[in-house]
């Protein structure tokens, strides 16, 4: 009981900015996508593509939890946290290939493999808080986690959109999707890093 009081808060530090950074990008990606596709084919797309998008976030969540969960109990809790960062950067990638081939269903593809990753990555996350700062201080870690995950969510939804308008009417809609997510990917691999002494 007094090793729990006498971890420091420091050691918890690596996993919000990694869950922020996280929920910065998926953020992010989810507000540009809609956007890019207006430009591209028109408002009705766009309209479409916000559905399917929010289907998409939300589908892996009903789909994998339970599963999620149990990999986050099964194995290492850093483990699941460092390879489900690395997912991201995977589907960054396949993001980043459809700007490229400029196919909507690629684009989709990749959000899809990020809000999956998203979905593997918060039990684990949650779940290595006690270890990490111990039961003492585990209401005090949550409400920090909480508070940068929306703070990740705003920032992500506003900066992805507004970088993507000043981006577009130079670059045209593929190109502009594509820089937005060169950065973001740099991001996410900063995110990765950042994880490695959790």
């Amino acid at each position: 009981m007094n090793q729990e009081k006498d971890r420091p808060f420091r050691v918890v530090w690596p996993l919000m900015i990694s869950q922020t950074i996280g929920a910065f990008n998926d953020n992010a990606m989810k507000a540009m996508l809609p956007v890019m596709a207006a430009v591209q084919f028109g408002k009705a797309t766009m309209d479409s593509v916000n559905q399917q998008v929010s289907i998409l976030l939300i589908l892996p969540f009903v789909i994998f939890a339970p599963l999620a969960g149990w990999v986050s109990d099964r194995f290492s809790k850093r483990l699941v946290i460092r390879y489900t960062l690395l997912a991201q950067l995977i589907g960054l990638g396949v993001l980043a290939l459809a700007f490229c081939l400029k196919s909507l269903e690629y684009a989709l593809a990749g959000f899809f493999i990020l809000s999956v990753q998203s979905a593997f990555f918060s039990p684990a996350k949650k779940g290595i808080l006690k270890e990490l700062v111990g039961s003492n201080r585990l209401g005090k870690a949550v409400g920090f986690m909480e508070m940068l995950a929306m703070v990740g969510i705003l920032g992500g939804a506003f900066l992805g959109a507004y970088a993507f308008d000043q981006l577009v009417k130079e670059r045209g809609g593929w190109e502009a999707g594509l820089v937005v997510c060169a950065f973001i990917s740099i991001l996410a691999f900063l995110s990765w890093i950042i994880s490695t002494p959790i």
